[in-house]
């Protein structure tokens, strides 16, 4: 039986899951799987598009026998990775794949991918920094960044961690997505997705995310690709920034530096040194959350639902 056909269904583009994380893809490729039997040489374009642009990786060619081997997976180029990290966050793209082969009256095949969108999921953070907001992932050591109490201190180190769903504690892993406003007093500024473990400020004490969850405002996320990653900034001390608005404490390096993907990149600390953590209390669990920040949240939630019962 001579080749019939290539497939990319369902969409197998490997990077972050269904989104291009700007500037942290290091090895990403393309994947799909052949239709037929047989060995066959072939020639293959892979096609990236964003509206009206377009970029064309071509693959050398290759033979195969996609009897006892139909997957085939292509990296994608440098040129093709420089192209999608030039797109604007939020664009959707497609992939398409253009396969000829020794036996023309076969093909050439073409199939394209759904569409992928360009995402810095968690990495998309504003944080405040005497220039206006910047988004996390561009942060640099030396930046400087704004502190709740206006002072303006120098990123030590950006901890980078990628996270892969299929190996990992759902509950312990994925980002609580506090919605605009959750907090009260407008805060956050636009929804904001940390971890479970990060502490926000509020009332007086540092609380979890994951102890905050009601379910409505503030609600682990669910809806991840199967790779997403985690940013964390730390300063020369524990302080506390503005994630979207929202005070919320800097990297703790009690917190296990070494999980970091980027650990190697961290100055060492001199041996007598050791962060000191800010003297606020911390509630890592919903029983442990103050009263007076339970009723905040809920004050806030019930702000959110009442214009929509009144509308309704």
């Amino acid at each position: 039986m001579p080749l019939t056909g290539v497939s990319v269904d369902p969409p197998s583009v490997m990077f972050a899951g269904n989104g291009w994380n700007i500037g942290t893809e290091t090895s990403p490729y393309v994947t799909g799987s052949f239709l037929g039997t047989g060995t066959s040489t072939f020639n293959m374009t892979i096609t990236y598009t964003a509206g009206s642009l377009t970029f064309t990786q071509t693959v050398p060619a290759f033979s195969q026998n996609i009897t006892s081997n139909p997957n085939w997976s292509v990296p994608v180029s440098a040129a093709a990775q420089s192209f999608l990290n030039g797109l604007p966050r939020g664009q959707t793209f497609t992939v398409s794949v253009t396969v000829s082969t020794t036996r023309p009256e076969r093909g050439p095949f073409t199939a394209s991918s759904g569409g992928f969108t360009v995402v810095c999921f968690c990495a998309g953070t504003l944080i405040a920094t005497p220039r206006g907001e910047v988004a996390v992932e561009d942060l640099r050591p030396g930046d400087l960044v704004l502190t709740a109490g206006g002072e303006a201190l120098p990123v030590r180190w950006l901890g980078r961690q990628v996270v892969a769903r299929r190996f990992a504690d759902a509950v312990a892993v994925l980002p609580i997505r506090i919605a605009a406003g959750a907090l009260g007093e407008g805060l956050p500024k636009r929804d904001l997705l940390v971890s479970p473990g990060h502490a926000m400020f509020l009332e007086g004490a540092l609380v979890n995310a994951g102890a905050l969850v009601n379910g409505t405002t503030i609600r682990q996320e669910t809806e991840m690709p199967d790779l997403f990653f985690y940013y964390h900034v730390e300063l020369d001390r524990h302080a506390l920034i503005l994630a979207e608005g929202a005070p919320t404490e800097s990297f703790l390096d009690t917190a296990e530096p070494g999980r970091f993907d980027n650990a190697a990149e961290r100055p060492e600390w001199p041996a007598a040194a050791a962060m000191e953590e800010l003297p606020y209390p911390r509630a890592s669990s919903a029983r442990q959350v103050p009263a007076r920040v339970r009723a905040r949240i809920a004050a806030a939630a019930a702000e959110e639902t009442t214009p929509a019962a009144a509308a309704a």
